[in-house]
């Protein structure tokens, strides 16, 4: 015989699965058949979600702890990602013993080529600029 459930159970079931259990679990549980369980995911409105695996889940992780530190990098920082180049290049070196420089960089929008061009310049690494520049 068919059993007949509510729009309430069925809510509550589907909420089951999409919290993230699984449907051999649900189904032992609650005494729905998988392929009802099936049917139901199927069929809800708009409600369709796909389970997060572990791969996603830590890339994402991944992804927000960089977020969170370019955050702490840009609330450090003295300037903004519009301040002039000088100005972030000096962030990133003042910060370069805390963070990495590819993280300071994509933080204050730097081309990390480009700091590593001006580490050289300023170093004395291209000894013709420096030469040529006033200061020396």
């Amino acid at each position: 015989m068919k059993k007949i459930y509510t729009n309430e159970q069925k809510e509550k079931i589907l909420k089951m699965y999409w919290s993230g259990e699984p449907v051999t679990s649900i189904s032992a549980s609650t005494g729905v058949a998988k392929s009802t369980l099936y049917k139901w995911i199927r069929e809800a409105p708009s409600k369709k979600v796909k389970p997060v695996n572990m791969t996603d889940f830590r890339i994402l992780k991944q992804r927000c702890e960089t977020l969170e530190k370019m955050v702490e990098i840009l609330q450090m920082s003295p300037c903004t990602v519009s301040a002039p180049l000088h100005d972030r290049y000096e962030v990133i070196k003042d910060l370069s013993d805390t963070y990495s420089i590819s993280l300071l960089s994509k933080a204050l929008m730097v081309a990390k080529g480009s700091y590593f061009n001006h580490l050289k310049g300023r170093h004395g690494l291209c000894p013709q600029k420096e030469r040529d520049h006033p200061n020396h």
